[in-house]
């Protein structure tokens, strides 16, 4: 919610939104001081 992070190459900064489907691992590297908000919905399929 604050702060830069990288999630597998896509830079997110403060306020910045990310949806994800279909994967098996991720790779997180916060770039500066960072808190941000994880959040699993069960998708339908």
């Amino acid at each position: 919610i604050s702060g830069t992070i990288t999630v597998d190459g896509q830079e997110l900064e403060t306020r910045d939104g990310l949806g994800i489907t279909d994967f098996k691992t991720l790779d997180f590297k916060a770039t500066t001081d960072a808190k941000f908000l994880l959040m699993e919905i069960p998708m339908e399929q």
